[in-house]
């Protein structure tokens, strides 16, 4: 795939480096660990979360500051009726815990695979849904995904989908062009003084 282009001379859209994966573990563990287990456990939940939006594609991008080396924002897409690889890596990275940490482990699987499906569901075969999106610095991510967008556009992509829900910042999709389009709540993540809620937003290309 080709290196894409943004406004600026320095900042370039490459294919996601495996490399750059401890980075987005790393932004992302404090936000997304699970409330129970020791360390190693939070870990390999969070590493899962993020092989979970990996497809087996080409549409994983990164944004680099080519003039500092420095690995700025990700996004990755999967289109309709692709399949993650985190199936292909499961059974093996949580087979040695016990058996209270992998029903933990089961019911983010169960989580992730149920809004993954209810996303795939409204799309057609010429959307994208945006897996996964991290920006580690201020208006990278932005950047990577108009550049993108503008790509897909080019391409004859004609929506781009995607799921989040209430302990991420999903206002941040009203702002930059999305359509909330469902608002769900989700049980089994919820409590009595709680609701779980969930979100899947579209953008027309």
């Amino acid at each position: 795939m080709k290196t894409l282009t943004t406004k600026s001379n320095s900042l370039k859209i490459f294919p996601f480096n495996m490399n750059n994966f401890l980075s987005l573990t790393e932004r992302v563990f404090p936000l997304w660990q699970p409330p129970v287990g020791d360390n190693n456990f939070k870990k390999v939940y969070v590493e899962y979360v993020i092989r979970n939006n990996i497809f087996k594609n080409n549409l994983q991008f990164e944004l680099v500051d080519s003039a500092k080396n420095e690995f700025c924002a990700a996004a990755f897409f999967a289109g309709l009726g692709e399949h993650s690889l985190a199936e292909d890596w499961y059974d093996c990275a949580f087979k040695d815990f016990s058996l209270e940490l992998k029903v933990a482990a089961a019911m983010c699987r169960t989580y992730l695979n149920y809004m993954d499906e209810k996303t795939f569901s409204l799309m057609g075969k010429d959307d994208v849904k945006l897996a996964l999106f991290i920006s580690l610095k201020p208006g990278s991510g932005s950047i990577l995904l108009d550049s993108i967008c503008n790509d897909f556009k080019a391409k004859g992509r004609k929506n781009i989908f995607l799921w989040t829900d209430c302990e991420c910042d999903w206002q941040w999709y009203l702002k930059h062009g999305f359509e909330l389009v469902e608002e769900d709540v989700y049980k089994a993540y919820s409590t009595e003084d709680r609701k779980y809620k969930t979100y899947i937003f579209k953008k027309e290309l």
